[in-house]
């Protein structure tokens, strides 16, 4: 798949997840179904990836099971034409015009040092889809929000990051990442993508019952009690959780701040598992004793991912959406557009 779908997997709206680092605390057999940033440690059974069927690309890889695997050709349609129309079951409608998405394909193809860095050389032939596909699922979270507030500055953030890294060869990174921000039309709308699918995880957070919810946790493991008491007596008087981690776990995840990921607590040896449900969060708990030593435990938030595709996916689901052919084919099932063969 090509680097920007990589780089930015964590961006991805509909169906996109990996494994949670469960650590040494992990069951064997566990497995997640949420999206976290971390891989799995080296010590734990490795967890299944999901379909991300709202990256859209379709080129070399088959994005909605619909055993789509060969590049396609995209034509440029006239920029006045319409490339979708969503009706929403309320009546309303949206479009997205084939001038959105010429402008950013456009605007792309005129950096070539981003476009070699992020797509090898290129822009992905399903790059329309792709476009369509991020309009139509920020539209219908911006539906659900229902007018909630947004802080489009996090998606900005994370995206300026992983810019940073794409432009690492530059004299000034930072620089140039701000300025391939204000430049191409894209990367805002990724950042747009991002920014109200954690507006809405939010939402559901303040809102939605707790057990519904996908606990992020992190741990930091030593080898005696005394050891815990001291470290929780510490993070009482301000000290930083991650920094003691690094610090002082001997568990895998201790280089990484003790983070174990967003899973469910299911997913951890007995012990641990009652200590996650109990805890408040943002509240240091312990000392948990558990088979592989003793654990300061904290529950930093909840994770409604798969609440909040849910409650988009029924929105679209409910909405009438037609696709000019020659960008693709709504998949429904995946809530996707399907570049065509």
């Amino acid at each position: 798949m090509h680097r920007l779908i990589t780089v930015f997997a964590l961006l991805s709206i509909v169906a996109a997840s990996c494994g949670a680092d469960r650590d040494t605390t992990a069951r064997p057999t566990s497995t997640s179904s949420v999206e976290s940033e971390h891989g799995s440690d080296s010590t734990e059974a490795s967890s299944g990836d999901e379909d991300d069927s709202s990256s859209g690309s379709g080129a070399d890889e088959d994005q909605s099971g619909l055993g789509i695997t060969k590049p396609v050709t995209e034509t440029t349609a006239p920029s006045g034409e319409t490339a979708a129309t969503v009706t929403f079951g309320d009546g309303s409608t949206f479009t997205v015009s084939h001038g959105e998405i010429n402008a950013m394909r456009d605007e792309l193809e005129s950096e070539s040092t981003f476009v070699d860095a992020a797509f090898g050389g290129s822009l992905p032939p399903g790059f329309g889809a792709d476009v369509l596909t991020r309009s139509i699922i920020v539209e219908a979270f911006r539906r659900e929000l229902d007018g909630a507030e947004v802080d489009l500055a996090l998606g900005q953030d994370n995206v300026a990051d992983e810019l940073v890294g794409l432009m690492s060869a530059a004299d000034d990174p930072e620089a140039e990442a701000a300025r391939l921000y204000d430049d191409l039309a894209y990367i805002r709308l990724v950042a747009s993508h991002l920014s109200h699918q954690h507006a809405l995880v939010n939402l559901l957070v303040e809102d939605g019952p707790k057990e519904s919810l996908v606990p992020c946790v992190s741990h930091i493991l030593v080898e005696t009690k005394s050891e815990a008491d001291d470290l929780l007596a510490e993070l009482a008087d301000g000290a930083d959780f991650a920094e003691l981690a690094i610090e002082h776990s001997t568990g895998p995840s201790g280089p990484n701040g003790g983070q174990l990921g967003c899973a469910p607590s299911s997913g951890y040896v007995a012990p641990f598992a009652d200590a996650v449900d109990e805890a408040d969060k943002g509240v240091p708990t312990g000392p948990v004793e558990s088979e592989f030593g003793w654990h300061v435990v904290l529950v930093s938030s909840y994770d409604a991912l798969p609440l909040a595709y849910e409650s988009v996916n029924g929105a679209l689901a409910e909405s009438t959406i037609d696709i000019d052919e020659r960008v693709g084919v709504w998949d429904a099932r995946a809530s996707a557009v399907i570049p065509n063969v």
